[in-house]
């Protein structure tokens, strides 16, 4: 710990500093180390970056790494002209295929990378494109460094691939999460599903832009290489045989071949755009992963050894370039010089209005995701039917106008959306807030945000009634459903007695009914007049298990039948519009909460397993329901189609009928109730309209139908009595008769043989024994008797464990819905798990990841085969 000199000699060794810790390196300063006259050779001669001194005052200019010196020997490039740039994991970085070297440069971006897997370059924007895993982003940044763009930030999981369209500036990109393949603008606008069906686990992705085919590699449970056109259509498998994890495809378009890597076979190889002439270039690698091609020449990442190799096509040369590369996932080349290619869409985007898609001899017009375009290539703002979903922090829409069913934001950053409903005439929806305590109302395309409502406690459910322009809603909190005009004027409380936890709300505006859930201590599904009156209760008796714990709620206006959650029950239900012949639709939804009809389609969230779900309501298909999107948080849903809302009646304004100065409240019986709000700001007049002299209700039965249910006694405690089937059928008349089936009972016994003769010995019972003798012999019932016992008792134990079973179930998913409701100010009966909505920091997926190879002895054989064949 000292400072010491010697002479030059060795002579003369002092200590200049003693006992100081932490000493490193050490520098003598002079002024003549570094003379002011002395001759400096970089002085008269200017380099665009670095001037380096030589021997005999002579100098050299230099530029920074990969970067090309112009013929001038003064002037550097600005940047590189032709490289490669790879994703490393958290890193970019690209090496110059200008100089004579190869040393890899990262690229500095703006934003943190996570776990960058697929990266593509477009020269022509001098921008790269890349996918990141760990944030589930398709984004991009200039290829040099610097400010990232994100473009898709939703509904990503893991997309393994990505290729770019530069002629139409389209991206295109494999989802192994989602299994699926879209593409979007390079803004990332009008984003589109093009196949989501029948596949595994697509990787890389490789386009012939001249062609308008995509390829695609696929390393699931049949590997395979795939081919269509770049609009989606006209599919194709290319290859399936002897393939096992098929990682990275380039194409050379000129030649007319594809080359992909295989990281269980460990080798390049190379076919012809349609499969054929298939062949081996290189074998015995370690794990290719990435793969492209530049000028003849092939570039590939590899796992295993670390390294970035090439192999030219021409010479058969392998190289490997660099080595100690760890992380490196895919390759992209990029080239300044590269031609630019002229295509259907290249100009005036081919007349499109969204996107154009090319395809062999020509080009599709299309549209975003969900949909259908115009005959003239233009697109709609928004779907003509689609369901909306409440989602919390958010509302998203799943179109029915196109088969995919993907699931798109419409509204984002709310703070706790639950129920929703919409206004087919003014194309509106509706949601209420339990964080924000409102309900509010915007555009179908998400613009246009309003209040309507403000001041409330907790509103579970909402309902508009389409045909007098009034919104209906239950409020938890304060035990109360009530009504207001569809803009929030003239608020008015309908029922606010008897009301224990209220949550769905239905109106049916033709008849001039609500109908409403409540799932407190006595549960229970009620319907009452529009204006509130006459109140009924269609089904209630939790004691007899005919009602658990009643959730979301729909109508069938066609049909005219109910139908409902039961969260309890773990069923979908449904009854006629007064709770009779009853028939359980679906079973096994853990915990259902919103329900909404299309159609004859149900579609319905469940908390527990984070669905969206679907499923017919003929009793036929009712067996089978399928999901058609999954995330956390799933509240309401509703289908929003102008065939809901239907229907006219005496509050109708367009027709001019009623003339109430504030709530018009449509009766049953055709006539109204003119209703003042709880709070009139003007003078208010209540009043009963009459109905209309000769005016016939409209029929509550359904039209005629025929088919056989299982048909449940509601109301009324169920005993453990044999349902009957009945067989239900309306005539065109709208009466409904039901004709009962006879059970099926057991057959009578067999009448005796022939030759079994009636026994005329009589019983003889033996003093000395108690068991009886017939015909001459003993029975002895104690095997009987003794199996009876034990089968009861073996019935009962087992019974007893199917409660306590339950009951523990129940009682943690009661304890986790109390968690729900401090962590999200929202209650609901019971939630089937809590894990998800207690954070709502998002979960990252574990580092990317492929099997591992356990044995290749038997696929070698068949390799070897295949080769000898070739």
């Amino acid at each position: 710990r000292a400072l010491q000199r010697v002479s030059i000699v060795g002579s003369g060794l002092t200590k200049m500093v003693e006992g100081e810790s932490g000493l490193m390196d050490v520098k003598i300063y002079h002024q003549r180390k570094q003379p002011s006259n002395a001759e400096n050779p970089c002085s008269a001669h200017r380099c665009s970056h670095h001037c380096l001194i030589k021997p005999n005052l002579q100098h050299s200019c230099a530029c920074p790494t990969g970067v090309q010196l112009l013929p001038d020997k003064t002037t550097c490039d600005r940047d590189m002209a032709m490289f490669l740039i790879f994703s490393r994991r958290t890193l970019f970085a690209r090496v110059s295929l200008d100089v004579p070297y190869y040393k890899d440069v990262m690229v500095d971006v703006s934003e943190e990378i996570n776990n960058a897997l697929a990266v593509a370059a477009d020269p022509f924007e001098e921008r790269f494109f890349y996918t990141d895993g760990g944030k589930e982003i398709i984004a991009s940044a200039p290829v040099s460094g610097g400010k990232v763009q994100i473009l898709v930030d939703d509904g990503v999981s893991t997309p393994d691939g990505i290729a770019l369209d530069k002629t139409s500036k389209l991206v295109y990109w494999t989802d192994t999460g989602t299994n699926r393949i879209e593409v979007c603008t390079y803004s990332g606008s009008h984003r589109k599903v093009l196949i989501y069906e029948n596949l595994d686990s697509p990787r890389a992705i490789a386009l012939d832009v001249k062609r308008g085919y995509m390829y695609w590699t696929d390393w699931g449970q049949i590997p395979r290489i795939e081919r269509a056109t770049l609009d989606g259509k006209n599919r194709s498998v290319i290859l399936d045989r002897f393939l096992g994890w098929p990682n990275g495809l380039a194409l050379d378009t000129a030649k007319g071949y594809m080359y992909w890597l295989d990281a269980q076979t460990e080798r390049l190889e190379r076919a012809t755009l349609t499969g054929a002439e298939r062949t081996t270039l290189q074998a015995g690698l370690s794990h290719p992963y990435g793969l492209t091609f530049l000028k003849d020449v092939l570039y590939w990442t590899d796992w295993k050894s670390q390294q970035l190799l090439s192999f030219d096509t021409n010479t058969q040369v392998r190289k490997t370039l660099i080595g100690n590369l760890q992380r490196m996932m895919d390759i992209d080349a990029y080239n300044r010089f590269e031609a630019r290619e002229v295509s259907a869409c290249s100009v005036n985007n081919g007349g499109c209005e969204q996107l154009c898609l090319l395809k062999p001899g020509g080009r599709t017009c299309t549209c975003q995701t969900g949909l259908e375009v115009r005959p003239d290539g233009t697109c709609p703002s928004v779907p003509s039917e689609f369901v909306l979903v409440s989602v919390r922090h958010s509302l998203r829409r799943i179109s029915l106008d196109t088969p995919d069913m993907t699931s798109i934001i419409v509204l984002d950053n709310l703070k706790n959306s639950i129920s929703v409903d919409f206004h087919a005439a003014s194309q509106t929806f509706l949601w209420s807030d339990v964080y924000e305590n409102n309900i509010k109302q915007a555009n179908y395309d998400g613009s246009n945000i309003k209040v309507l409502v403000s001041n409330l406690s907790t509103p579970d459910g909402i309902a508009v009634d389409w045909v007098a322009g009034n919104l209906y809603w239950t409020d938890t909190g304060k035990d109360r459903i009530s009504v207001a005009r569809l803009d929030g004027a003239y608020e008015k409380t309908l029922i606010s007695t008897n009301l224990d936890e209220p949550r769905d709300i239905e109106v049916f505006p033709e008849l001039g009914y609500i109908f409403w859930t409540d799932w407190g201590d006595v549960p229970k599904i009620e319907r009452a007049n529009l204006d509130g009156s006459s109140r009924i209760t269609l089904v209630e008796d939790m004691e007899s298990n005919a009602l658990g714990w009643p959730n979301g709620l729909t109508i069938d206006y066609v049909h005219r039948r109910i139908y409902w959650m039961d969260a309890r029950k773990d069923t979908i239900e449904s009854a006629d519009l007064d709770g009779n012949h009853r028939r359980v639709v679906f079973t096994e939804s853990p915990h259902g909460f919103g329900l909404t009809l299309a159609g004859n389609t149900l579609y319905w969230t469940d908390w527990q397993s984070q669905s969206v779900q679907r499923g017919h309501i003929a009793p036929q298909q009712s067996a089978v329901h399928t999901t058609i999107d999954s995330r956390r948080h799933l509240m309401d849903i509703v289908a929003i189609s102008p065939t809901r809302q239907t229907g006219t009646n005496v509050c109708d304004k367009l027709r001019g009928i009623a003339q109430c100065s504030h709530l018009c409240l449509a009766l049953p019986n055709g006539g109204a109730t003119c209703a003042c709000p709880d709070k009139p700001n003007t003078p208010c007049h209540p009043k009963t309209i009459a109905p209309a002299p000769g005016y016939t209700p409209p029929p509550t039965e359904p039209p005629p139908t025929t088919h056989t249910t299982q048909v449940l006694q509601s109301s009324a405690p169920m005993h453990p009595t044999p349902v009957v089937p009945v067989q239900t059928t309306t005539d065109t008349t709208g009466q409904q008769s039901t004709t009962t089936i006879a059970p099926i009972t057991q057959p009578p016994p067999p009448p005796a043989s022939s030759n079994q003769q009636p026994s005329n010995t009589p019983e003889v019972v033996d003093s000395t024994n108690s068991a009886a003798k017939k015909n001459g012999k003993e029975t002895n019932y104690w095997p009987i008797i003794a199996g009876v016992v034990t089968g009861v008792f073996v019935f009962l134990i087992t019974m007893l464990l199917v409660v306590l079973l339950y009951t523990r179930r129940k009682s943690a998913q009661a304890a986790q819905a109390a968690h729900f409701s401090t962590t999200t100010g929202y209650g609901n009966p019971v939630f089937g798990s809590t894990s998800s909505i207690q954070s709502d920091t998002k979960q990252f997926p574990p580092p990317y990841t492929a099997p591992i190879v356990t044995n290749m002895e038997p696929y070698n054989k068949s390799l070897d085969a295949f080769e000898t064949t070739l």
